[in-house]
């Protein structure tokens, strides 16, 4: 068996909402739909979400938790759009179907559920190959918890829109307000867009451009411990660029990257410098 995903019952913003549960999602059979397997720490034996019927084979790629749902992406699934993509909202109890996500602009082959990020208060789904405004630039599609039901609330696209810049590949919420999008397909080499909530929406703050420029779709994962980052790129070995907090930072430079020892680097900078290859 392959583990497709996983996710932690943790918000992005390290409040453990739901302490120590964790969602692998598992494919027996590389024709058929994943399995979701639920394991908390004060249940003896792990909860097997059945799976909805219509699940298709991307079901399972990337998964979030809500209260009382989890939120199970599905990016090459049919609605009546063909491989627009869809969201299943699962209750947690049961994992029976509560409804199912597709934003009212889908188009064929958008990709909707690529990547999905859970907020204390918002979800944030991609869909990179939404043409939005031009083809394969992508978007984020932004909704809002209202108790245990999720409302459509605002579409966000690059700051800097591209073609086949694959904008919403990734999405990661960081603290209370702010967003990171993965648009491995920009600028040459990738980057990643910063979000910032203000007064109720998510506004373009900046972007991260990789520290050189021998670095490949930049921006195709993120993660967050703590006051670190991590963004993955697809140069021939995969590799990741680590970003640390800096303190009395300003608004518009909050991540600065460093090298293996530590120690800053400047964004320009030549060298292996702020790369640790995987498995390092």
């Amino acid at each position: 068996e392959s583990v497709v995903s996983l996710t932690i019952g943790c918000s992005s913003q390290g409040q453990n909402h739901w302490p120590g549960i964790v969602a692998i999602c598992q494919r027996h059979d590389s024709s058929a739909a994943a399995t979701i397997s639920v394991l908390d720490p004060t249940v003896s034996r792990p909860q097997i979400l059945p799976t909805p019927t219509g699940a298709a084979e991307s079901y399972g790629s990337s998964i979030a938790q809500g209260p009382n749902r989890w939120l199970v992406c599905e990016p090459t699934g049919i609605t009546d759009i063909s491989f627009s993509g869809k969201v299943w909202v699962l209750n947690a109890t049961d994992g029976s179907v509560q409804e199912i996500l597709v934003p009212d602009c889908a188009g064929p082959f958008d990709m909707f559920g690529n990547d999905i990020s859970a907020h204390a208060k918002y979800v944030a789904i991609g869909a990179p190959l939404q043409d939005q405004p031009l083809l394969d630039c992508g978007a984020v599609h932004i909704y809002r918890w209202s108790d245990d039901v999720l409302e459509p609330m605002e579409m966000l696209i690059s700051g800097f829109p591209e073609a086949n810049g694959w904008f919403g590949s990734t999405v990661q919420f960081l603290d209370d307000d702010l967003l990171l999008v993965g648009a491995p397909g920009a600028g040459g080499s990738g980057l990643v867009e910063v979000f910032q909530l203000d007064e109720g929406r998510w506004k373009f703050k900046n972007r991260y451009f990789p520290p050189r420029s021998t670095v490949s779709r930049f921006g195709f994962a993120i993660a967050s411990i703590g006051s670190d980052l991590f963004i993955g790129e697809k140069s021939p070995v995969p590799s990741w660029v680590h970003f640390r907090r800096e303190k009395n930072c300003d608004d518009t430079n909050p991540f600065a990257p460093i090298d293996l020892k530590g120690l800053p680097i400047s964004q320009d900078r030549n060298g292996d410098s702020g790369i640790g290859r995987a498995g390092s």
